[in-house]
């Protein structure tokens, strides 16, 4: 320790400077700045290390196991959904379409039908109802067909002497012909 006065070396334990006289006080540890050796010259070329920074750094958070396990499967989830989701409504979409174009298919072949019956009937006339289609001798068609959208049978639409007679889907209207 040193004389704060006069600057002489005096021992840790002394009271007095016995230079000056002044009073003298220990040093207190827990105010004063730890005294590190002065740092080694570097060698020539290399670098020296950045300054410390004087900014305090905020301590470091663990997540937990549980947070991140949820973290995880929430992000399945919503990943799920993602891929999901678009493909019923493409299904869903898809399956509506090949409905509406099978039942237009039917409505033609029906149509078909009612006009091979006309061209073979001896009179030349259309059918009066669908039954006609799978009843006469020479049956034009096998079975009735029915749309596949629905439970309900096509309906049977009457002809005029100049047009042939036709049905329509009583189960979606965007079926129509």
């Amino acid at each position: 320790m040193f004389c704060s006065k006069c600057g002489k070396e005096l021992s840790d334990d002394t009271k007095f400077c016995n230079s000056c006289g002044a009073v003298t006080k220990p040093p207190d540890v827990s105010t004063q700045p730890e005294m590190l050796p002065p740092p080694a010259p570097l060698p020539p070329g290399v670098p020296p290390p950045p300054a410390p920074s004087t900014f305090l750094e905020a301590p470091k958070r663990r997540i937990s196991v549980g947070v991140l396990i949820a973290v995880i499967v929430v992000t399945l989830l919503v990943i799920s959904a993602a891929v999901v989701v678009p493909a019923v409504l493409v299904y869903s979409s898809s399956q509506k379409s090949a409905q509406r174009k099978t039942c237009q298919a039917n409505q033609r072949n029906v149509q078909m039908a009612i006009m091979t019956y006309a061209a073979t009937s001896a009179d030349e006339s259309y059918p009066t109802s669908l039954q006609d289609l799978v009843s006469s001798g020479d049956s034009v068609l096998d079975r009735i067909p029915t749309c596949p959208s629905g439970n309900k049978p096509y309906t049977w639409v009457k002809g005029s002497v100049n047009t042939p007679p036709s049905i329509s889907c009583p189960n979606r209207a965007d079926h129509a012909l």
